[in-house]
């Protein structure tokens, strides 16, 4: 005799029939368990998501570093002394081996001013950013019209500018395109040879972008009377070294210029995109983890639930069982429905919940678009579907062992007499 027929499958789906209630209190459980695991694996995809946007507008490997006050006397001088960059600084950072790309910057008026920019009988403020070329390598954008900062710029201190999304919507709100015209900044002419649009997203590192007026460094020195300052510099560590080398070695060689304490580390600012790159990977990894540890605990609480109630269901049916028995049915047959009835009913439920889970995801990700959310596409992976169909699988498995296996062991003789 076959242990698993056709008669097996409908008797499943009868009992299941006869009984919706406990059917569907069973399958509760499990379609929550599920719910909640789809949707937080595709939360935490979601931040996952809006963080790599937010480094990707950044070379992983960038150091940002600036001048700021000492806090130490050192050879002589008291603390509070300001410490300015200067080009001689350039050239001498510009020989480190763990250099790929430096570019030094200063802004108009100083961080964090802006500066009135003025358009035909249109005027704004916005940031003045003196850059090189090899900026667009240290933090990425998008260029929708025109070009960016080249070498023939610098070399020959042109005056031309870039400019941001929002310096074009407020300066030449009527011009489609406003390459080729002309802005005024402290009473010196720039043409715009470009239009750059943020990789970031979101936040006030996207809208500071958007407010950028980028011109050449060496045309920013000479027409705003700089001819030896740089208020920062922005750089790319080499292929074989990290960005904590780069700043290491960078911080050295401007303390002995500038002759700042070894010990007076707060007379150097720096941001590390490199380490905020690893710190936010190991940050998200650990999110990972815990959401499939919670998730996983709220599946087995509902698999615990699915193996209580057919516990009660194969109490309930001790004469059923018993009567079955006494018939000639084979223990394996009755091992195999219970757990079918299980499988049934946790394989329905997580499928349920599956499909809810990524639909409520998918119109939340639509929902949230444009918003201040720190969420970017929440969807689970084909890798946690593929992970919740398994563990479904053998949730229902484990969920129907104990019940079938108490099945199994109905006497025919005890059964019938209790009822």
């Amino acid at each position: 005799m076959r242990i698993f027929d056709l008669d097996t499958v409908v008797e499943v789906f009868q009992t299941v029939r006869r009984n919706p209630l406990r059917a569907f209190l069973t399958s509760l459980g499990v379609f929550w368990g599920v719910f909640m695991l789809i949707v937080m694996v595709g939360v935490g995809n979601g931040l996952n998501n809006f963080a790599a946007s937010q480094m990707n507008a950044f070379s992983v490997n960038s150091v940002f570093v600036w001048g700021q006050s000492t806090t130490l006397p050192y050879k002589g001088q008291r603390p509070g002394r300001r410490i300015q960059f200067t080009n001689e600084d350039s050239r001498a950072l510009a020989n480190l081996p763990q250099m790929k790309t430096l570019a030094p910057s200063s802004l108009l008026g100083g961080w964090p001013n802006r500066s009135t920019v003025v358009a035909g009988s249109k005027a704004g403020q916005f940031r003045v950013l003196a850059s090189y070329p090899v900026t667009a390598e240290v933090k990425k954008q998008k260029y929708p019209s025109g070009r960016f900062l080249n070498e023939t710029d610098i070399q020959e201190q042109r005056k031309v500018a870039v400019i941001g999304k929002q310096v074009v919507q407020d300066l030449f709100p009527d011009t489609p395109d406003p390459v080729g015209q002309w802005v005024e900044i402290s009473g010196v002419f720039f043409q715009v040879v470009g239009l750059t649009e943020p990789l970031l997203t979101s936040g006030e590192g996207g809208e500071r972008d958007e407010q950028t007026v980028y011109v050449p460094f060496s045309t920013y020195q000479r027409a705003f009377n700089e001819p030896n300052r740089v208020h920062w510099f922005q750089m790319v560590a080499a292929q074989d070294s990290s960005a904590q080398d780069l700043e290491d070695s960078v911080r050295e060689v401007l303390m002995a210029r500038h002759n700042v304490h070894p010990d007076d580390t707060k007379a150097i600012g720096a941001f590390n995109a490199g380490v905020k790159f690893e710190e936010t990977r190991s940050l998200f990894d650990g999110i990972t983890l815990i959401i499939w540890i919670v998730g996983t605990m709220t599946l087995l609480a509902g698999v615990v639930g699915v193996c209580n109630i057919m516990l009660i269901s194969v109490r309930e049916r001790y004469a059923e069982i018993g009567l079955r028995k006494a018939l000639g049915a084979q223990p394996g047959i009755i091992v195999i429905t219970i757990m079918c009835e299980a499988l049934l009913l946790t394989l329905t439920a997580g499928y349920f919940a599956i499909v809810v889970g990524i639909a409520g995801l998918l119109l939340f990700g639509e929902a949230i678009k444009g918003s201040d959310i720190p969420l970017l596409d929440p969807h689970p992976s084909f890798n946690a579907a593929i992970a919740a169909a398994i563990t479904l699988v053998i949730a229902g498995v484990l969920a129907g062992i104990l019940p079938a296996r108490q099945a199994a062991k109905v006497s025919p003789i005890e059964s019938l007499r209790d009822e």
